[in-house]
């Protein structure tokens, strides 16, 4: 990753080139940086933990939140955000409220203190993966947080696009082989079955599931990572598009048909075709979540 923003160092010759790749990305890249800034690491983990704990559903609430509420960008927020320009969020504020110093300050409080609170979280959930691997929890927080800021350092919005991008393909490659070993460790089909007889919402946890989902569904299609990631496709119609099939490539419960309006789009038949693969192992991911409980880690 830091080789990756080290060579991207070369594309970043004006402000906007730094910012927000300058507005230069295609409908590949776009979906594949929206897919990545959902499923991170404090997701995949947090699914992977109430999977564990309370079966398949309760691990896919995650994906239903962000892939929700990339599908609800696409269809009302990307398109209008992009068309009206700037940088950050505080430059929409801006543009739509007036440029006070009090609008801008409200828009700083409303968007730094909870991006930042993002980070944080996946930063931990980062180097609780290092200690996997023999790191101490402390020295992989260092080292993941020393990586991301080389790289963004080095080639801006161009690294993380990139280096997003790089991410979701080692995410579409390994959790399938995770599946497939995870399920080969079950008991047999009566374990499987049992697995996705897993209510929606157990008993007791709707609150849980309201928590978990409708912040996601909410507050994603006008969050700050977001918002850079709109400003950075070459139009409105990407902007959309873009959000649209990366919300059916995160959320299991949306089926083939959601990719249907876009088939006739020539530049989004390639990325309906995925979809639809995605989306036959998405209900095997969910297994392996659940399976999670019943692996033997000392063998």
């Amino acid at each position: 990753m830091v080789a990756v923003g080290i060579l991207l160092s070369r594309r970043i010759k004006v402000a906007s080139d730094f910012l927000i790749a300058g507005r230069k990305l295609g409908l590949w890249l776009t979906t594949g940086t929206l897919v990545a800034v959902q499923i991170g690491v404090g997701v995949t983990l947090g699914g992977a933990e109430l999977a564990a704990e309370y079966g398949m559903w309760p691990g896919v609430w995650f994906g239903i939140g962000s892939g929700g509420g990339l599908i609800l960008a696409g269809l009302i927020a990307s398109a209008p955000m992009r068309r009206r320009g700037g940088y950050v969020p505080l430059d929409f504020f801006a543009s739509r409220y007036s440029e006070t110093r009090v609008v801008r300050l409200w828009a700083w409080f409303s968007n730094i203190p909870s991006l930042l609170g993002v980070f944080v979280a996946q930063i931990m959930a980062a180097g609780s993966v290092l200690s996997i691997f023999g790191f101490s929890y402390s020295r992989g927080i260092i080292l993941i947080g020393l990586v991301i800021m080389v790289y963004s350092v080095s080639s801006g919005m161009w690294g993380v696009v990139v280096t997003d991008f790089i991410q979701v393909g080692i995410i579409v490659v390994g959790i399938p082989i995770v599946a497939i070993a995870a399920v080969g460790n079950l008991g047999g089909d009566s374990q499987i079955q049992e697995i996705v007889a897993t209510p929606f919402i157990p008993p007791g946890m709707l609150s849980r599931a309201v928590f978990i989902i409708l912040p996601f569904l909410l507050a994603l299609p006008v969050s700050y990572d977001a918002f850079m990631r709109y400003q950075s496709a070459e139009s409105d119609r990407v902007a959309k598009y873009g959000c649209v099939v990366a919300g059916k490539l995160c959320s299991p419960l949306y089926q083939r048909e959601l990719s249907s309006p876009l088939c006739w789009r020539r530049r989004c038949r390639a990325l309906t075709v995925f979809c639809c693969l995605w989306q036959d192992h998405l209900h095997v991911i969910c297994i392996t979540r659940s399976c999670i409980q019943s692996w033997d880690w000392t063998n």
